[in-house]
């Protein structure tokens, strides 16, 4: 399923280029449509919030970036892990995000799979602790000015040495950063990564090399009347969501979650549409996210162990199976729930977690 995104036209970051430097820098990106990068918060088995970052970045991409920050912050749950899955974007809008990155001490992987090349990179060189998975895809290139590999351009480059000292980038990935031409890509190779990965940065002098620019993320702030537009906004995803519109009902709540990213309930509602359109990855975010916040909504449990079952967990898939069972107000339900799935599944990780989670709770036999 593909994420249906808010596109802006490159007006827009090239009007906020104008403002902080005297000429238009940006990283050449792959994908021809200008989207915003899109933010998703998730929680691990462990506990641990993390937001994953996808698609291209573009202005106003760090204030969104920043707002999510605070507002798990506020909710005593502070972001630990970014995943970075992006293949570029505006260079002063990932500063900004590498500035956040420094100053809320986040760690930053690029998971197998993912791919972070060009600005994505100087985000992933800020984690106090990074790590780019064998598998994964990181490239690095010069900057360039409107796609156009300029005198300034190459200075701006050299400028931008200056941070990736900072952030401890091996020298000679840094040499390919400058002398990679914007058209082209140099892609890490293997012990290229293990290099980046165990160097790790100076914090101290990477903040205050940051600190010295004049570039800064615009506080977002959301009114009463945003308040009440992200509640509408939920309301309408519900009714999308019983008429079975669930790409509809995703545009909806993730327009919400815009505006409230930490609302228990809109994260819910969001996951389980995500779960129905068969995006598991973006399910799985929402709804551990939802249950961060909130522990007890038995439903949202519910759909967490059946995307974990769906994703061949059995055994995490199980204890949210419990957890359901345990927050449910209708014991009944729940337990033959159980019983209904392990005859309409046999042999799959729904029957088998399903199977573990009656165990756990001591239930036998169904209840008339």
């Amino acid at each position: 399923m593909a994420y249906m995104s808010k596109c802006k036209a490159i007006e827009f970051l090239h009007a906020l280029l104008k403002k902080t430097f005297p000429i238009v820098f940006t990283f050449i990106a792959f994908n021809n449509q200008v989207c915003a990068a899109k933010f998703e918060s998730g929680v691990t088995r462990g506990n641990v919030p993390y937001v994953k970052m996808i698609g291209e970045i573009v202005s106003g991409d760090a204030v969104q970036f920043q707002y999510i920050l605070e507002q798990w912050k506020a909710k005593k749950a502070p972001i630990q892990i970014i995943y970075l899955n992006s293949n570029g974007g505006g260079l002063v809008e990932a500063y900004l995000i590498l500035k956040s990155v420094l100053d809320y001490n986040l760690s930053t992987i690029v998971l197998a799979n993912d791919s972070c090349i060009s600005a994505c990179v100087s985000i992933l060189a800020a984690g106090k602790e990074r790590y780019a998975d064998p598998q994964s895809v990181v490239g690095v290139h010069r900057v360039s000015e409107r796609n156009e590999d300029t005198l300034e351009a190459q200075s701006a480059s050299i400028e931008m040495m200056k941070v990736y000292k900072n952030l401890n980038i091996p020298d000679d990935i840094r040499l390919h950063m400058i002398e990679t031409a914007p058209s082209e890509i140099y892609y890490l190779t293997l012990q290229d990564k293990v290099k980046f990965n165990l160097v790790v940065q100076n914090t101290q002098a990477a903040i205050a090399t940051v600190q010295q620019s004049t570039l800064e993320t615009q506080t977002k702030t959301v009114s009463r009347k945003d308040h009440k537009r992200a509640r509408s906004l939920n309301a309408q995803g519900i009714a999308l969501i019983n008429q079975r519109r669930y790409l509809q009902a995703i545009d909806v709540l993730e327009q919400s979650t815009l505006l409230r990213p930490t609302d228990a309930e809109v994260l819910g509602n969001l996951g389980y549409a995500y779960y129905m359109a068969g995006d598991l990855d973006s399910a799985q975010n929402a709804l551990t996210s939802s249950l961060h916040i909130m522990s007890k909504r038995g439903a949202t449990w519910n759909n967490l162990g059946l995307v974990l079952s769906a994703r061949g967990d059995v055994s995490w898939a199980a204890e949210s199976f419990v957890r359901y069972w345990n927050y449910s107000s209708n014991k009944k339900a729940a337990t033959n729930q159980f019983f209904y799935w392990e005859s309409i599944q046999p042999g799959t990780a729904l029957e088998q977690a399903s199977r573990m989670a009656r165990a756990r709770l001591g239930i036998i036999v169904p209840i008339d």
